[in-house]
């Protein structure tokens, strides 16, 4: 016991030693002027890691378990394998917010709102915008140093009595690609909009990256977590202000 428990602190300890390395070299990009937005890049980072798959045809291989509980959210992992025989990691987050299903919608749907809550993103739009669907268009903020991704992904809204579901897939080839930048071809997420009366809504976000990290994943989760906890505190706070504003 007491041998694992010393390699458990040495582990410990080489993690903490390359997350530090890791922030001092992300530091010194952002003083150089190359890193615009320092939490920003190391999200983007983590989206373009590979694409994104949120309910595609899988198998659970293990049960959900808690990676962070904070400002009242709740971020989960689990390990799947896809139809392909992959195993790789689905990432889940629930939260409660104070505001109907249609501010959160809103907020989603918004471009102006998205680049006020969601990390690493340079420009984006909505591309076309229908009753219950809506097309947006986004470029990760990411260092020309490095590959410039973007993604067109269009957006279904189905509403239930008691529940709204938001399904979201790539569609790469809605509009021209941008010479330099590639386009993520396959993309999807998928979000659980719960009533729970009274001006109350939970919510439910999960993501599948398909992809093996470029980095082990208790490094990238070091940044990473973070980044993804405060997007979502960031999303809940400017829902739940402009469900005050409809309802003073």
């Amino acid at each position: 016991m007491m041998e694992k428990n010393a390699f458990i602190r040495f582990l410990d300890n080489v993690s903490m030693r390359l997350t530090v390395l890791g922030l001092k070299i992300i530091r010194l990009l952002s003083a150089l002027g190359i890193v615009r937005n320092l939490w920003g890049f190391v999200f983007a980072i983590a989206l373009s890691l590979g694409p994104a798959l949120a309910q595609p045809e899988y198998e659970a291989v293990s049960g959900w378990k808690v990676a962070k509980k904070e400002r009242n959210l709740t971020l989960m992992y689990r390990w799947v394998r896809t139809a392909e025989g992959k195993k790789t990691r689905q990432v889940r987050f629930e939260l409660t917010v104070k505001a109907d299903a249609e501010d959160l919608i809103f907020c989603l749907s918004d471009s102006a709102e998205l680049t006020q809550w969601k990390a690493g993103v340079r420009k984006s739009g909505i591309l076309d915008r229908k009753k219950n669907s809506w097309v947006t268009y986004t470029q990760f903020d990411i260092p020309k140093i490095f590959g410039q991704q973007d993604l067109v992904a269009k957006y279904t809204v189905e509403r239930e009595p008691e529940q709204v579901i938001i399904r979201a897939t790539a569609s790469p080839d809605y509009t021209e690609r941008e010479e330099g930048v590639e386009r993520q071809e396959r993309y999807e997420e998928y979000w659980i909009l719960r009533n729970f009366g009274e001006g109350v809504t939970g919510v439910e976000f999960s993501s599948i990256a398909a992809s093996e990290p470029v980095v082990p994943r208790f490094i990238q989760d070091k940044f990473t977590q973070p980044v993804l906890i405060q997007s979502f505190d960031d999303l809940r706070k400017r829902s739940e202000r402009r469900y005050m504003k409809r309802n003073p």
